[in-house]
C-alpha cells in the first residue's frame, strides 16, 4: 500500500463506494480471477458452485432467483469477503499477495449514488431552509442486520454539522390555481412533499381573500408508531 494512504483516507474512500452485493457481474469478475490464477482449493470449488447456481437458468436480463438468494446470504461485499476471505483476502499457495486488493475493489465496485429526498417544508414559510422526512432503514437478513447508509448518516447528524447536499428542481408541484381541488395520497415517508404542499396551501389561504377549492390528503401506516405527523 501507498505510504500516503492513511487509515483516515482509506475510511473516506470506503465510505464513498457502494458495498451492497447486488450485481452478478461481481461474481463473474471474481470467478475469472480465480480461474486465471489457477486456484483449485476447497473454498475455490465452493465459490465455483456458487457462481454456477447464481447464473443457472437465466433467460432474461433480470437477476436470477438463485442470485437473489445469494444476495440475501451476502447482502454486502463485506459479508461476502468475510465468508471467502481465505480465497480472496489472504495469499493462496505460493502467492505472496491476496488474489484481490483494495485497488481491485475500487475498480469494479461503483461509487455510492446520491440519495434523493423530497423537501417536506414550505417554500413560502421558509424559503431559505429545508426539511426532509426520512425513514431510518434497518433490515434483517440471514447475515445479520443491515443499516441504511444515508438514513443512518442523517440520523446521526448533530446541530451544526455540515453535509454535502444540493436542492434539485423537480416537475412534481402542487396545482397553482386556487380553483383546482387537490387529492393527495402518500404512505409512510411518501408524505414528505405533500406536507410541503399542505403548508403552502394553508399559508396562501390565510393571506388570500379568494376562496380555495377543497384539498384532501390520504395516508396509510401499518401501525400507530409509523404516523409521522400529528395535529
Amino acid at each position: 500500500p501507498s505510504k500516503n494512504l492513511t487509515n483516515k483516507t482509506l475510511t473516506e474512500v470506503i465510505q464513498s463506494i457502494d458495498l451492497s452485493f447486488h450485481q452478478e457481474s461481481y461474481l463473474l469478475d471474481l470467478i475469472n480471477k480465480v480461474r486465471s490464477a489457477g486456484i483449485s482449493t476447497p473454498t475455490a470449488r465452493i465459490f465455483e458452485k456458487l457462481v454456477a447456481e447464481a447464473t443457472l437458468n437465466r433467460t432474461t436480463d433480470e437477476d436470477s432467483i438463485n442470485f437473489k438468494r445469494i444476495t440475501s446470504q451476502f447482502p454486502t461485499m463485506i459479508h461476502f469477503l468475510e465468508y471467502f476471505k481465505d480465497l480472496f483476502c489472504e495469499p493462496v499457495g505460493t502467492s505472496k499477495t491476496p488474489l484481490i486488493s483494495i485497488v481491485d475493489l475500487l475498480i469494479f465496485i461503483p461509487h455510492l449514488k446520491p440519495r434523493f429526498y423530497s423537501i417536506s417544508s414550505s417554500k413560502i414559510r421558509s424559503p431559505g431552509t429545508v426539511s426532509i422526512t426520512v425513514g431510518v432503514v434497518n433490515e434483517s437478513t440471514p447475515a445479520g442486520p443491515i443499516h441504511g447508509v444515508c438514513s443512518h448518516y442523517l440520523a446521526n447528524l448533530r446541530p451544526g454539522d455540515r453535509v454535502k447536499a444540493e436542492v434539485v428542481s423537480t416537475s412534481f408541484k402542487a396545482p397553482v390555481l386556487k380553483k383546482h381541488p387537490i387529492i393527495m395520497i402518500g404512505a409512510g415517508t411518501g408524505c414528505a412533499p405533500l406536507m410541503g404542499f399542505l403548508e403552502d396551501r394553508a399559508l396562501m389561504m390565510k393571506t388570500s381573500k379568494n376562496r380555495f377549492s377543497e384539498c384532501h390528503y390520504f395516508f396509510g401506516c401499518r401501525n400507530e408508531k409509523e404516523v409521522l405527523y400529528h395535529d
